[in-house]
């Protein structure tokens, strides 16, 4: 009701300023984060939580934003908008609950959403989808199989969720009664589109079952068969048609959304035909979210035929994509991805851009790389991101030479870094330090941030204090652990002792393995003892047993 609507409004917003590729092509972005981070553990409305800031994840945000875009494609643009107005009007100063949204919905359009509601914000999880497609000559019919993973239930150890059973449809916020949690099922309207030269056929359908065939008769056989073609539904999506289908689904012009996916399934493809056609895409799309999503492709491809087609696309005018080049440049380690990046460093007016570059420096060791990363400490740039990009390359080669350097910009700089570069610095310092035999200049130069008037500097020192992994600085952290108070200062120093106090447990359990390793042995030769005892005994027994055929 909050961060959904903000980030589908920014979406609406984007469509409107920018054209509806913008908007499809955020609709695609915040569908790839709920797919990627959701584990289907917790539903958007849940009130199990140890701290507030819990519930700011992707469910507030991206996922809620897409439960509302489902939502105004049912309802189409006119009826959305005339609810969500009487929403606004009806509840204005007031505090809210879903179901008051829910109200107003079903008063406005005559239908019933206690169903939406329940699988979408009440239960965890979304449908996930196998989606299989055949063509019958004969017959000229299509045949699109759904088969639909019913979510799993939440296991014991887990948050509980909301179950329907026992909620208040009109008085609560969602489901309260807890039990276990039966496999969802998921019910939704679904668009098959089948594309055949000039010629399209839009097929809806409702899936309702775990398995379902649908049939739909065509004059031939589709060019192009395209699933939910307008992402108005979330659900990860396994559809994976043959290469020449998708090949043609990247040239479709009239369709972003399935030159975006086209984009992204051709890793699959290696081979020239595909690398071609990915450049052709990567060099002369007409949106830009295509081309990122080609050259990201490109890098998962990860050949050196990719490699050189990477290094061919990097004069794009658009900065998102010239910097989605080099980040999948980045990807690469080879004398060309570093010889490329070290130049496009040299001549990139965009310090975004040239940030990238210099993150992606990290895997190279050489002399004009370290010069490189050393000279961009002291170069200024918005918000520090040049210095602070440095600091990630220097802090994923974990090399302590560039310790100096680091505190020499510390003391120049630090009036004129903001928060982040200077917890950056204190971190790579403090990481690339943490073999040392004497960390104690290391450990004093953080300490005298623990008392910083900012905050975010005190839970960087600190943080920062538990990578060194120098023990004498717990003392100094546990004035902070032990407040009554619940601080982040207090959470941050609980972790950052309990990471000190765990560095020394290698080397404890590697002692224990030791006198168990030991034990065994003496036991194996105790065992040992005993069958060779046993084995005598036996020998002396058959000794003094009569022989065959003797008196």
């Amino acid at each position: 009701l909050n961060e959904g609507f903000a980030t589908y409004y920014s979406l609406l917003y984007a469509g409107h300023a920018h054209g509806k590729d913008d908007m499809t092509y955020g609709l695609y972005q915040n569908l790839k984060h709920v797919l990627e981070h959701d584990d289907g553990r917790r539903p958007v409305v849940d009130r199990h939580y140890d701290h507030p800031y819990e519930q700011f994840d992707h469910r507030a945000y991206a996922k809620a934003a897409l439960i509302l875009h489902m939502l105004r494609s049912q309802l189409g643009e006119d009826l959305f908008r005339r609810c969500v107005k009487t929403y606004l009007e009806r509840h204005r100063y007031q505090s809210v609950v879903s179901e008051d949204f829910n109200r107003i919905l079903e008063e406005l359009s005559g239908r019933s959403f206690d169903r939406f509601f329940d699988q979408w914000l009440y239960k965890p999880g979304q449908p996930e989808l196998d989606v299989q497609y055949s063509w019958d000559e004969k017959s000229g019919l299509a045949r699109v199989s759904i088969n639909q993973k019913p979510s799993r239930p939440v296991s014991d150890d887990s948050k509980p969720y909301w179950l329907q059973t026992g909620h208040q449809r009109r008085g609560g916020e969602g489901p309260q009664t807890q039990a276990p949690a039966p496999p969802t099922v998921f019910h939704f309207p679904l668009l098959l589109r089948f594309k055949a030269g000039d010629t399209v056929i839009d097929h809806p359908v409702e899936v309702k079952e775990g398995e379902e065939d649908f049939y739909v008769k065509l004059e031939k056989a589709p060019d192009i068969v395209r699933i939910d073609p307008d992402l108005t539904v979330l659900a990860r999506i396994h559809f994976n048609p043959p290469a020449e289908m998708l090949l043609k689904q990247l040239q479709d012009r009239s369709d972003t959304a399935g030159r975006i996916l086209a984009a992204e399934k051709l890793d699959c493809f290696d081979n020239e035909k595909t690398l071609d056609a990915l450049k052709t895409c990567l060099q002369g799309d007409e949106f830009y979210g295509v081309r990122v999503v080609a050259a990201r492709t490109l890098r998962r491809i990860h050949s050196p035929e990719a490699l050189t087609v990477l290094c061919q696309s990097l004069a794009q005018k658009d900065a998102r994509v010239r910097n989605a080049v080099v980040d999948a440049i980045g990807y690469f380690f080879s004398p060309r991805a570093k010889s490329t990046l070290v130049a496009h460093i040299e001549k990139e007016k965009n310090p975004a851009i040239t940030a990238t570059a210099l993150k992606a420096l990290g895997p190279f060791h050489s002399r004009n790389v370290r010069d490189l990363l050393t000279s961009s400490l002291s170069r200024p740039s918005y918000r520090n991101m040049i210095a602070v990009a440095a600091l990630k390359a220097i802090r994923a080669q974990d090399d302590p030479s560039y310790k100096d350097a680091i505190v020499r910009e510390i003391d120049k700089r630090s009036p004129d870094f903001e928060a982040h570069g200077i917890g950056t610095a204190l971190a790579t310092l403090a990481f690339i330090s943490r073999n040392e035999k004497d960390k104690s200049d290391i450990r004093n130069l953080l300490a005298g941030y623990l008392n910083s008037p900012r905050q975010s500097l005190r839970l960087n020192a600190i943080n920062a204090l538990g990578e060194l992994e120098e023990h004498s600085a717990i003392a100094m952290l546990d004035t902070f652990a032990s407040a009554a108070r619940d601080t982040p200062e207090r959470d941050s120093a609980q972790r950052a002792i309990a990471r000190l106090r765990s560095a020394g447990k290698p080397a404890d359990n590697l002692k224990d393995l030791r006198d168990e390793v030991i034990e065994l042995q003496k036991s194996q030769r105790d065992l040992k003892k005993d069958l060779d005892a046993l084995k005598k005994q036996l020998e002396k027994k058959n000794e003094r047993k009569p022989q065959p055929g003797g008196k």
